[in-house]
């Protein structure tokens, strides 16, 4: 039921089974926590739209994605190389102080669901646009934005704790549900912070001014499964829009390298598997730890400890995780974590065109395509050549014939042509043998 200290319930005890629009409007501007709103969520039993109920579940418990395989590099442009050329970028740093004001003031829970990687795409995608615009609010704009409760659930609503750039801050959720897409993923919950990268970078993303949840259901992250949308005419809606917010990124499996490039200013984030006690660690701290992970998570890597060295992020979880701080050092790192995606300039942007080009791989049906034995996504799939480099490339599907061939920089497309695999007849013998066998297991 629906906690009785919640303005949600209040309202609804007092009004009965009422719209989302109504509960909002009705409890807007009244006193109360932030977390009260969150009982929307254990509320949507009670909720009613177009005078139906929606028969949505609530569950606290948390989930989270598929394990990092870290010998698994897949073909992307590398930090290191660009960085060497490029020297140490001119960025307009954001003092660590200040930043950790804005993600405290930022409302970003996953909820009970499995999208760590478009909150963390998000908040990367966001930092980038700080970065690249220099249009960074002080802590006394935040201080002074106020607390938000949307009247008519722009997606803003129930997101952010104050008014932080709603304008310039993309949907969690559209690049989740892109990120999908992207990697055909065919597992319940969960994507890959390398295809939400790849997304971001090729596609772009969506900001939340420009999307409402009456038109979509890959904007509001929390209030998305409410709002009836076909995902083609939404998904031609937002396409050209999202082109606006591109960023370039470069990966690295280097635990001293994302710590140089987090403190540089540049805009980190990755996949992480994480220790069974990942809630409640000691000191906050995610250690080395022997046995099975809780799990993967994709984490934004916002701070780091110099003194300590380690790497600084803020649960997205239900309850009291979505505020804490955690951290983590480079032995966690080297064993846990990895390849970290990293935000580039313009210049260093340029520079990776120089050392790499892109090569797409097509085929007749939707297939798996592997790189150098790394499975990287399904068809049709574009990915970073490096140039004067030869990859091994396999497309294949279940019931198709594999096909494998090499492939470098010289092309643009691949384009394969799978084949079933030949079903053989049996011949009358066979037949006939296996008739009498039936015969003889019957008796």
């Amino acid at each position: 039921m629906v906690a009785s200290r919640s303005r949600v319930f209040q309202f609804l005890k007092t009004h009965g089974k009422s719209s989302l629009k109504q509960i909002v409007k009705g409890i807007h501007g009244l006193p109360g926590e932030v977390a009260d709103i969150l009982d929307i969520e254990v509320a949507r039993g009670y909720i009613r739209k177009d005078e139906t109920t929606i028969p949505v579940r609530y569950s606290v418990k948390i989930k989270l994605g598929r394990l990092v395989k870290k010998e698994e590099i897949v073909p992307l442009w590398r930090h290191k190389e660009i960085v060497q050329r490029a020297g140490v970028p001119e960025i307009k740093k954001i003092p660590q102080a200040l930043l950790k004001a804005l993600l405290e003031a930022l409302f970003w829970w996953q909820g009970s669901r499995g999208t760590c990687v478009g909150f963390a795409g998000a908040l990367y995608r966001w930092k980038n646009y700080l970065l690249n615009t220099g249009d960074i609010p002080t802590i006394e704009e935040i201080r002074a934005a106020g607390k938000i409760i949307e009247e008519d659930i722009k997606c803003t609503a129930g997101l952010f704790k104050y008014m932080v750039l709603p304008s310039k801050f993309p949907s969690p959720q559209f690049i989740y549900e892109r990120s999908r897409e992207f990697g055909g993923a065919t597992f319940p919950a969960g994507s890959d912070t390398t295809w939400a990268a790849k997304i971001i970078a090729n596609e772009g993303t969506v900001t939340w001014d420009k999307c409402l949840t009456s038109i979509t259901a890959l904007c509001a992250p929390r209030l998305w499964p409410m709002v009836e949308a076909d995902y083609s005419k939404t998904l031609a809606v937002l396409a050209p829009i999202a082109t606006e917010h591109r960023n370039k990124f470069a990966a690295s499996n280097d635990f001293n390298e994302v710590f140089q490039a987090i403190k540089d200013g540049k805009s980190v984030f990755g996949p992480v598997n994480l220790p069974p006690d990942y809630f409640e660690p000691p000191n906050g701290e995610w250690q080395p730890y022997g046995g099975g992970s809780a799990g993967g998570h994709a984490v934004f890597a916002a701070l780091v400890d110099e003194s300590e060295r380690l790497i600084l992020t803020r649960g997205s979880w239900d309850g009291d995780g979505g505020l804490k701080w955690y951290s983590f050092g480079e032995r966690f790192f080297d064993e846990n974590a990895g390849p970290f995606l990293i935000g580039l300039t313009q210049e260093e942007a340029k520079i990776g065109e120089s050392l790499y080009k892109s090569l797409t791989i097509t085929a007749n049906i939707p297939a798996w395509v592997r790189v150098d034995g790394v499975v990287i996504g399904t068809t049709p799939q574009r990915f970073a050549v490096e140039k004067g480099k030869i990859y091994v490339i396999t497309v294949g599907a279940d019931g198709y014939i594999a096909q494998t061939t090499m492939g470098d920089d010289s092309k643009t497309e691949l384009s394969f042509m799978l084949d079933p695999v030949p079903v053989v007849k049996k011949t009358w013998l066979q037949l006939l043998i296996e008739w009498i066998a039936a015969l003889f297991r019957r008796k």
